[in-house]
């Protein structure tokens, strides 16, 4: 099963003590105390959450870390996000649940091969685990930028996953130290009287911690039908004569339980564009999907997720 993502940088040193003493056994919180140059006693009740950790405290044990500045500074913004919420999708904690999971780095090296594909129901039988849980790596790695899809085809973008385990790990705080520098310097104005052109709300989704129970569940209550015939094994929910057409995808552990809207834009890059510069933040930037939709997500300025998409040739009316 895919390890639950680091949420806060306090999950994120968790999750570099559990590498640690995986790859030596006789490691230990003493060892890491000393490597950090901390309090044992500090630091075990920052990692139980029972001391907030500081600005000061998250760039002294970033840098002792070895992360890049930048992406100290987004774990900084995310913690003190987190005090009002749980934080939204960041480059910094995408990278901190990468680098906890090696099923990304294999996931990525799986692209690479003569016999890949895009099928997760393979990829869960080839990486011994999920449906469901390559489809939340899927997910992060497309947000956080090192996967793209393109008519069907996974792209390994920077060629990450040839790397070996340690230039993976720098190549992915690279990247999200530029990913933290661009979302600095991009920004759109978009002109108040611009009316855009009709984007009619056509599907939802459902994201759910248990895909599989929520299915059973409105399938029992409404007699919703349920498909999984394509490539990603994506709940497809018909609700219906005249009802709209709905999904069920895995929530990431980081993730809530919640209902996005799915809203058609002919121009999806035009619309991910406009909503950037209104305030919005991109999670997952215009992907084409296996079964030729195009697609991207984004959260609206008050945190509520939602979707743009283009439907593919094959399902224009």
């Amino acid at each position: 099963m895919t390890a639950p993502a680091p949420t806060t940088f306090a999950a994120v040193l968790r999750a570099e003590l559990t590498r640690r003493c995986a790859r030596n056994p006789s490691y230990s919180l003493r060892a890491f105390a000393r490597a950090l140059d901390v309090d044992h006693a500090t630091l075990s009740q920052m990692l139980r959450g029972r001391r907030a950790l500081t600005r000061e405290a998250i760039e002294q044990l970033g840098a002792r870390l070895g992360l890049a500045r930048e992406g100290v500074e987004a774990h900084v913004r995310d913690a003190e996000a987190a005090r009002q919420g749980a934080p939204t999708p960041s480059a910094a904690l995408d990278a901190a649940a990468i680098l906890a999971e090696p099923l990304h780095h294999q996931l990525l090296a799986l692209t690479h091969a003569e016999d890949f594909r895009g099928d997760s129901r393979f990829l869960a039988q080839v990486l011994d685990t999920t449906p469901d849980a390559i489809n939340v790596l899927l997910q992060r790695l497309l947000r956080f930028g090192l996967l793209r899809m393109n008519e069907g085809r996974w792209l390994d973008v920077n060629g990450a996953g040839e790397l070996d385990p340690e230039a993976f790990e720098r190549a992915v705080w690279e990247h999200a130290a530029a990913r933290v520098s661009a979302e600095k310097t991009t920004g759109q104005t978009v002109p108040a009287d611009e009316a855009p052109a009709p984007h009619p709300v056509r599907q939802f989704q459902i994201l759910a911690r248990d895909p599989d129970a929520t299915a059973a569940f409105y399938q029992r209550l409404f007699g919703w039908q349920v498909h999984q015939g394509n490539a990603l094994g994506y709940r497809q929910i018909s609700t219906g004569p005249g009802g709209l057409e709905g999904g069920i995808w895995p929530t990431p552990p980081e993730g809530k339980p919640l209902v996005q809207l799915f809203i058609e834009s002919t121009e999806i890059e035009d619309t991910v564009g406009r909503a950037r510069g209104l305030g919005a933040h991109v999670v997952v930037p215009p992907q084409a999907l296996p079964d030729g939709d195009a697609l991207a997500i984004l959260v609206d300025p008050e945190g509520r997720p939602f979707a743009v998409y283009r439907r593919g040739p094959a399902r224009r009316q």
